[in-house]
């Protein structure tokens, strides 16, 4: 009997603690999973996903799509303005899954981004980010990386293409063009690569699409690829109305054939479609010159009254644009130049379509006036540092800014999307 009771007790014992062992084992899960959401709702933050992306640009239209296979992937696409003729974009497949393959993705993503601001041309881009990962790559990671350069006004696009699968174009008469070519290997497998670029070039109606390659591996119950031809056959034989409705076409066609069979690879895809520029948009542009004296900045204002009275911009516009003219040209004639000799300054505008853009070129001292922080409008004013409020109304004026040093020339260009007059 005394035995019997002590086996009852020890079994009560065993299944309390397990059941002990079993919430600790539920919290962790509960925890792990928690974290890994938190995740992926950090990486998705980090993919442009709210489209139309710019209502105000007629010149091209874009669409991007991605579903990871797990909660965290490493797959990711990006895109924005190098300047105001220049678009950038690029499409990313991080070898491996989770964390690991995330942190990489996130990498890469900023690496790009970064040295895509430096206005290098596509394939320093991509040489520079493969030097940086590949320096002490001791995950022996790797990303396979296309990116490009679009002159949204021209249609005129470099690319590079290391180690990617084939970007296609479907062209505005349907016929079907891959970049096959390769410029590199993927990105991270050796320092000291300098990868090449390609060129072609898009006219209205043209779809460019880029994807990776869990799309066409994408598998079936019966082990059956989606395959390149399929996905070509999609994308050629069928009319699309936008690119948001061909990539979620494409989605759709995947889903459909894997049916039941769980999703192995992340899937991705960016498709843009090129508008472009017509001849009406084109309306007028001038070039004024003047030397680094503040008596010449009247002519720069006068000059843009005249050209905002001729295409009847709204008053607000023109103030903006003025009130713009003077800061940014007093700022160069008092502070771009340590020596006495003249100089001369360079103001581009140009007006097509609902855009005024504005390029200030000056060859005083490299100065990126976009970098000064804002002015710290809480504070009483003796205690602000002097400097940064002209700047910062700049920037809240325009839609757009871009800076850039050419050939030991400050190049400051100012995007506004304007108005007629009310």
């Amino acid at each position: 009997m005394i035995e019997y009771s002590l086996n009852i007790t020890e079994r009560k014992e065993m299944e309390r603690k397990l059941e002990k062992a079993f919430e600790t084992i539920s919290v962790q899960k509960e925890r792990m999973e928690h974290e890994l959401n938190v995740g992926h709702e950090i990486q998705m933050g980090l993919v442009p996903l709210i489209f139309p992306a710019y209502p105000n640009h007629k010149e091209f239209n874009l669409h991007g799509f991605i579903k990871p296979a797990k909660e965290l992937g490493g797959d990711f696409y990006d895109y924005g303005f190098v300047d105001d003729e220049h678009f950038f974009f690029c499409i990313g497949d991080v070898s491996d899954k989770g964390v690991a393959s995330a942190l990489f993705m996130a990498v890469t993503k900023t690496l790009f981004k970064h040295n895509i601001a430096q206005h290098k041309s596509i394939s320093q881009v991509m040489s520079d980010i493969n030097n940086e990962i590949s320096f002490e790559n001791t995950s022996n990671m790797f990303v396979t990386l296309f990116g490009g350069i679009m002159n949204i006004k021209t249609g005129a696009i470099t690319y590079t293409n290391a180690g990617h699968n084939p970007t296609l174009i479907r062209r505005k008469n349907g016929e079907l063009e891959k970049l096959t070519d390769l410029h590199g290997p993927v990105i991270g497998a050796m320092e000291g690569l300098n990868y090449r670029e390609g060129k072609t070039t898009l006219i209205k109606g043209d779809v460019i699409l880029m994807f990776t390659d869990g799309i066409t591996e994408a598998k079936n119950i019966s082990k059956e690829m989606y395959s390149d031809a399929k996905l070509e056959q999609l994308f050629s034989e069928n009319e699309y109305t936008s690119p948001q409705n061909l990539v979620h076409s494409i989605a759709d066609s995947v889903a459909e054939f894997a049916g039941e069979a769980e999703q192995s690879d992340d899937i991705t895809m960016l498709a843009i479609e090129y508008i472009g520029v017509s001849d009406e948009d084109r309306i007028d542009e001038f070039v004024i010159k003047i030397t680094n004296d503040i008596n010449e900045i009247g002519k720069v204002t006068q000059t843009f009254k005249e050209f905002s009275t001729k295409h009847e911009l709204a008053k607000t516009d023109t103030g903006k644009f003025n009130i713009v003219f003077d800061e940014i040209l007093n700022n160069i004639i008092n502070y771009g130049y340590q020596d006495d000799l003249i100089h001369y300054i360079e103001i581009q505008v140009e007006l097509y379509g609902n855009h005024l853009n504005v390029k200030v070129i000056d060859d005083g001292e490299q100065f990126n006036p976009l970098n000064i922080p804002p002015p710290d409008v809480t504070l009483d004013l003796n205690e602000r540092e002097l400097g940064g409020l002209g700047i910062h109304m700049v920037k809240k004026f325009m839609d757009q800014a871009f800076y850039a040093y050419r050939d030991k020339k400050n190049i400051l260009t100012l995007v506004k999307h304007i108005n007629k007059k009310q």
